[in-house]
This record gives structure tokens, C-alpha cells and sequence, in this order.
């Protein structure tokens, strides 16, 4: 690197330390910002108690005006078992929030059968409006999350394109080796029956976590649509 006075140097510590550092967080963090209640996810939609932190930040927050659930720090993506209650306190019925198609033996991939996932009725409900906001580290079920919750009726999807990944993987374990494969075996899609890696904010901030000054552009753009809002 050519030396300059602009130039800086920066230690990066390895991407395993900071996995692990991450796991000694909280799950999720929530706050209430002027009667707005948020809720960050802290890489946790594959840990089982972040469906009872979630349901804890709701019973706190019911009494908000609107809510935004930030899935901006998904990069590990999850599992629906944890997806799937926390998309239930959003509805009142059982409801379909996304589709999905199987490998199966002896059919063509695109030829397998369209099914629907479906979000369960989960207390407390939330009631009032809520945003979604989503960035490069939406991953996986991070995305999956991101189509249901735009299915489930959220005002707005807000941030930057996501991940993009293409569908549920599957894990191999191959005994000789001690090796693991990953493989596709599951094609996903919105609601609408559009694939879900075409899905897109559908209003735009980029970028979508920091901008100057350690300032949250899309966060500040979730809270003026709110408050835009309740004026009307």
C-alpha cells in the first residue's frame, strides 16, 4: 500500500473471534424510541431463546405505536423452528408468509410441488404498524423473514439488497473424510410466487447500517415513514 497522509492502518481481527464474540451477546436487543419500539437481532434466528427474548421485547412493546423489527445482522441466517414463532405474533390466523419447493427423487427441480410455510397465531399479537429493515448481512432465513414479513403486511421493507442466497441447504456428512457437504435442496419464493432472491427493499437506503457520523440512515428512514404516519 502506498504510504500517504490519509492512509490508515487497521488490525482485523479473524472472522472466528468475532463469530465467537458475537455469541456472548444478547440475542436481540430492543428499545423504545419515542413510543417506536425496535428490535435488533444480534445473528441469532438459528438459537431457540431467541423466540422467548422476542416474545419478551413484544410483551414490552405491545402498548408502542408502530414497531421496527431490524434484521440487518443475519449473516448466519437460522431455522425456521425460530423464524416461524416470531412471524406468529403478527398474525391472527394460521398464514402462509412464504413457498418453497423440495428436491425430490425422479422430478425435475422446477417441476417439484409449490408448497406453503405457514406462521401459527403466537401472544402476545401485535397490532400496529411495523417496519422491516434489511442489509447485506440479511442471510438465509434472515431473508426468509424479510418476504414473510412483507406477506404478514409490513409497511415498509427498508435498507440496502440482502444476501441473495438461493434457496435452503441440506447438510451431508461424509464418514471417511470427516468432511461436511452443503447442498441445495429447497427452491424458495414470496407469497406472490416471484423467487425469493428477486425481492428488493422496496424503499431503498444505501447504505443500509451506517452512514456519516455513525449515523443509521435506514433506521431514521423507518422513523420518519411512522411518524409521517401518525400524522395523517
Amino acid at each position: 500500500m502506498q504510504q500517504g497522509p490519509n492512509n490508515k492502518k487497521l488490525e482485523l481481527a479473524a472472522t472466528y473471534e468475532a463469530i465467537n464474540l458475537a455469541k456472548q451477546a444478547p440475542v436481540l436487543s430492543y428499545k423504545n424510541i419515542e413510543k417506536v419500539g425496535y428490535i435488533r437481532f444480534n445473528n441469532s434466528l438459528g438459537n431457540s431463546e431467541t423466540v422467548t427474548a422476542f416474545k419478551e421485547a413484544i410483551e414490552n412493546l405491545v402498548d408502542t405505536q408502530a414497531l421496527i423489527v431490524d434484521l440487518r445482522n443475519i449473516p448466519s441466517g437460522g431455522n425456521t423452528s425460530v423464524a416461524e414463532p416470531i412471524l406468529g405474533h403478527f398474525v391472527k390466523q394460521k398464514t402462509a408468509y412464504q413457498l418453497y419447493q423440495l428436491q425430490e427423487n425422479g422430478v425435475m427441480f422446477q417441476e417439484a410441488q409449490m408448497q406453503q410455510a405457514f406462521a401459527k397465531p403466537n401472544t402476545p399479537f401485535y397490532s400496529k404498524p411495523f417496519v422491516i429493515l434489511v442489509g447485506r448481512w440479511t442471510g438465509s432465513i434472515g431473508e426468509g423473514m424479510m418476504i414473510g414479513f412483507d406477506a404478514l403486511g409490513a409497511r415498509a421493507i427498508i435498507g440496502a439488497p440482502v444476501a441473495d442466497l438461493l434457496g435452503g441447504i441440506k447438510s451431508i456428512n461424509l464418514d471417511e473424510s470427516n468432511s461436511t457437504l452443503y447442498l441445495g435442496f429447497e427452491r424458495l419464493f414470496h407469497v406472490n410466487g416471484t423467487y425469493r432472491e428477486d425481492f428488493e427493499a422496496n424503499i431503498a437506503v444505501i447504505p443500509a447500517d451506517w452512514g456519516v457520523h455513525n449515523t443509521d440512515p435506514a433506521l431514521n428512514k423507518a422513523l420518519e415513514i411512522i411518524h409521517k404516519d401518525s400524522k395523517q
